[in-house]
């Protein structure tokens, strides 16, 4: 499954900050690796499948465990988080084999195009200075650049070049780019630190009045739900 998303990904190491759990991100940008395994994996993400044993996922390193994290991220996200998916990066998955999926990231699309149109008409108004950043490729400074005149706080990432630039980045942007697992870690604490429990269902919060132990439903979405495949 996903041999393009295989030639991509040799190596999976975790980058980013470390979680914290009080602040999670506002607006998450979905860069084009992250859609690409979104649409590869979307049957283990979405369906619940489990991962085939001849699947690159499992012949990666760390690759299952990020998948594990795009599942729990995708179908179970708190809020106040806002994905957020540009046209050039939903171009990197127009193919005939992405379109099983695809839908549910072009629904992504769409929320964000109806709230943010006052965003989208200053493109170029964060460029990052040649000098500054000389590790950092064109097509890499140019993402780093949408997300930011977007006003993204982080990117959501499976590229492990752009990986290995992220305390370069985040030192001169402010920009967080994080791997699924990384992100998730994030979101674990939060509910930690809030006394939610991840059910079924949502996510949930305890009630601390109740004698027998129940718990309070909580589960906002900013985004569209997980597709339904026929």
């Amino acid at each position: 499954m996903n041999q393009d998303h295989a030639k991509q990904e040799r190596t999976v190491t975790s980058a980013g900050p470390k979680p914290t759990p009080s602040v999670l991100p506002q607006r998450v940008y979905l860069d084009g690796s992250t859609l690409q395994a979104i649409c590869g994996y979307g049957a283990e993400i979405f369906d619940g499948h489990p991962i085939h044993r001849n699947s690159a996922a499992v012949a990666i390193a760390g690759l299952a465990d990020e998948i594990a994290s795009l599942k729990r991220i995708l179908n179970n996200q708190p809020p106040p988080c806002e994905f957020v998916v540009t046209a050039e990066c939903l171009r990197q998955v127009s193919g005939g084999r992405w379109r099983h999926y695809r839908q549910w990231i072009a629904n992504v699309e769409n929320t964000w195009l109806l709230n943010s149109a006052s965003l989208e008409g200053s493109p170029g108004s964060k460029m990052m200075h040649r000098r500054r950043f000389d590790g950092v490729s064109v097509g890499d400074r140019r993402l780093v650049e949408s997300a930011l005149n977007l006003d993204c706080d982080t990117v959501l990432t499976m590229n492990p070049k752009l990986s290995a630039a992220t305390d370069f980045i985040h030192e001169r942007t402010g920009l967080q780019l994080i791997r699924p697992s990384v992100y998730w870690r994030q979101i674990d604490h939060w509910g930690r630190a809030r006394h939610l429990t991840l059910t079924k269902g949502g996510w949930v919060e305890d009630d601390p009045g109740a004698p027998d132990g129940s718990k309070l439903g909580r589960n906002e979405r900013a985004n569209p739900p997980p597709p339904t495949i026929d």
